[in-house]
């Protein structure tokens, strides 16, 4: 299993956040800055683990609801 993976399985588990963050750590260079490529590849594991395709997109009315319905946004929400 990859970092990327248990820190997706880790979300999907509800797990500790910062348990679930240091998943990330084998995949930092030592001695360089976090690359932006290592997000890029979580999004696309996040996006094939929740089975979204081009043929079947990932319903995005609604997502935060769904998904984070204890949080609060303030601001430019609907912009």
């Amino acid at each position: 299993m990859t970092a990327r993976r248990a820190v997706l399985d880790g979300l999907a588990r509800d797990d500790d956040i910062l348990e679930v963050l240091s998943g990330l750590v084998p995949l930092h260079p030592r001695n360089d800055t976090f690359p932006g490529e290592v997000f890029l590849h979580l999004a696309a594991d996040a996006l094939e683990w929740c089975g979204a395709s081009r043929a079947e997109p990932l319903a995005l009315e609604g997502l935060r609801e769904r998904f984070l319905p204890e949080c609060a946004f303030r601001g430019r929400q609907d912009a």
